[in-house]
């Protein structure tokens, strides 16, 4: 085996590497920015109950809500925000 071919083959073993180590890095990337957008969406979620108290009793205490309800166009599109 001539020098060439080992300068070859270390060149493929550091690349391959290389390699790995960005897929690793874009991984941790790809999960950071998971769980930065879940995080987001509860916040956004909690903060409507918190902004509209009197919706809480149907997503904390399990209260069924009709379509006469008063509440029932607050409630839906509180809701959606946990369908996204």
């Amino acid at each position: 085996m001539d020098w060439t071919s080992i300068i070859q083959t270390s060149v493929a073993v550091i690349g391959f590497g290389a390699v790995v180590y960005q897929l690793s890095q874009v991984e941790r990337s790809v999960r950071s920015a998971t769980r930065w957008s879940i995080y987001d969406l509860a916040a956004r979620v909690k903060q409507n109950i918190i902004d509209n108290p009197e919706v809480r009793p149907y997503f904390h205490e399990g209260k069924k809500i009709t379509k006469e309800d008063k509440d029932f166009d607050k409630v839906m599109a509180i809701a959606d925000l946990f369908c996204l």
